[in-house]
């Protein structure tokens, strides 16, 4: 089953309306229906409001089976305050050891920027400036 029909079965199993289960997560109800319908990528921090309204780790294990090895590595770790080279090399390193593709730096980059994530925020190790990366 996808994640879209996982949503609404769940949703009408809690007896809750498109509308009350957008207003009680604060998003659209026009989201919450393209969501169902598989008509939009679904923002990874929605779909954990969507899990954590409806009590349902269900669509989390969905998430984890069809997302990309970006993100899985972006929940996995947590990068906030991490030196982006690091990160991108420590990233590389997880894709090798569990049989996934890498993408380019660049690529990365705007992934991880995707996700809310920016790069602008330079600090100082051991005198030398390095870029970490820090949630929006």
């Amino acid at each position: 089953m996808n994640i879209g029909k996982q949503i609404m079965k769940l949703r009408l199993s809690k007896g809750l309306s498109k509308e009350q289960l957008a207003q009680k997560i604060g998003i659209s109800t026009s989201l919450i229906s393209k969501c169902e319908n598989n008509e939009t990528n679904i923002p990874i921090s929605v779909l954990i409001k969507i899990s954590e309204s409806l009590n349902s780790k269900v669509i989390i294990h969905l998430v984890n089976d069809n997302t990309p090895g970006i993100i899985k590595f972006i929940n996995k770790f947590n990068i906030e305050n991490e030196p982006v080279k690091e990160v991108y090399l420590r990233y590389s390193s997880w894709c090798s050891e569990n049989g996934l593709k890498s993408v380019s730096k660049p690529v990365f980059g705007r992934e991880v920027k995707k996700q809310g994530y920016n790069s602008d925020t330079i600090i100082r190790v051991n005198g030398k400036q390095k870029r970490v990366y820090k949630k929006v």
